[in-house]
């Protein structure tokens, strides 16, 4: 669900690569540039009461939580890094759902730390080297921390699908 463009009451925000561009509403007029030091090639954004939420995807998932001001350039809250690739985002009342996929393809222990939250989780080899795993991170909108809850699931995912309290993750079935 997060855009390349998202809008507010005051500005319209808008990702170009490595930057989001800061444009005051009614006027029309640029108010600035956010400048992101990620490389990624796929940026969304989402706003919800009064922060701005970046996810850019690159190898690795980038989350940068911005504070919005009338009249002013948002103010970076907190960022946080999580291994693998983001798969999708949805937005379901207050909270952002955030699906990030990572292959398993040694022993490893993976661990995470977002929001001051550390995940860890040990995983085995196995043969088939396309196995995934998945991890779930739920982000309060209403907090200036990023995410509030997490969960990690074993499996590859392409798709999320949500609904006030359910959520499905599916993925192809590349046999065929």
């Amino acid at each position: 669900e997060g855009d390349r463009v998202a809008k507010d009451s005051d500005a319209l925000y808008i990702s170009r690569g490595q930057e989001i561009q800061v444009v005051d509403r009614k006027s029309l007029q640029p108010r600035g540039v956010l400048k992101l030091h990620q490389q990624a090639y796929e940026t969304q954004l989402f706003v919800k009461n009064n922060k701005l939420f970046v996810v850019q995807n690159g190898g690795e998932t980038n989350l940068f939580l911005f504070e919005t001001q009338p009249g002013q350039l948002p103010k970076l809250i907190s960022e946080n890094k999580i291994s693998g690739n983001l798969t999708d985002l949805r937005m379901v009342g207050q909270k952002a759902v955030l699906v990030v996929n990572g292959y398993l393809n040694e022993a490893s222990i993976q661990t995470d730390t977002v929001g001051g939250v550390k995940c860890s989780c040990y995983v085995r080899p196995f043969k088939d080297d396309s196995l995934g795993a998945n991890k779930i991170l739920i982000i309060d909108t209403s907090v200036n921390t990023i995410p509030v809850q997490s969960l990690g699931l074993i499996g590859n995912s392409s798709t999320l699908y949500m609904t006030s309290d359910k959520i499905f993750i599916t993925a192809y079935d590349w046999s065929v």
